[in-house]
């Protein structure tokens, strides 16, 4: 009979209890081929900050007039990096578990994370929901299938999304017609005082 090394725990009926595997953190992401979209995400979603930092910095310090054409490359470059922003967001809700399916940027884990949601991601050295290393093997699989274990429900359901798109387009709607309303109203302008000097 082999020995045991010192120290090693043993279970009932005399198994022993081997340590846990230890996985590598932060290979999950790279693993599962979402790498990218996190970081293409990332940028995207902050380059109307670095425009916007950009376009104070120019107006304070290429006022002369052949340096105009700077802030006006910039201003147009902002306007472009807003719907960049939005892909950015979208593309960074593509990152999910190819063998349970879970949805990590919804999950409840990232909900508890909250701000730090993109760094816990990012960490991660295994699915939170199977516990798959990322490259959706099929012994993983299997596993997840004879588990019998069903996967997370994704937080934006459909229920919730046209919710989301209602309260825009509802938004948009009351703003408009708030506008409208704003520009139909005659305001009375203050008389002019006896001495000609119009009050303050």
């Amino acid at each position: 009979m082999t020995s045991l090394p010192q120290g090693t725990p043993i279970g009932p009926r005399g198994t022993t209890l081997l340590p846990p595997k230890s996985v590598p953190a932060g290979q999950w992401l790279r693993r599962s081929g979402h790498r990218w979209r996190l970081l293409v995400g990332n940028f995207l979603f902050m380059t109307p900050t670095i425009l916007l930092l950009c376009l104070i910095v120019s107006s304070r310090f290429t006022r002369a007039e052949e340096y105009r054409w700077v802030g006006s490359a910039i201003s147009s470059a902002l306007l472009l990096s807003v719907p960049a922003a939005a892909v950015g967001v979208i593309l960074r809700q593509f990152i999910r578990c190819r063998v349970c399916g879970l949805h990590l940027p919804s999950s409840v884990e990232a909900r508890v994370a909250g701000s730090r949601k993109w760094r816990w991601v990012a960490s991660l050295g295994e699915c939170p929901g199977c516990g798959d290393d990322g490259t959706a093997s099929p012994e993983s699989r299997t596993e997840w299938q004879q588990s019998g274990r069903r996967p997370e429900e994704p937080y934006w359901s459909t229920s919730r999304i046209l919710l989301a798109v209602g309260l825009v387009v509802a938004g948009l709607v009351a703003a408009v017609y708030l506008m409208d309303f704003t520009a139909s109203r005659t305001f009375p302008k203050p008389k002019p005082s006896l001495s000609g000097v119009a009050p303050k």
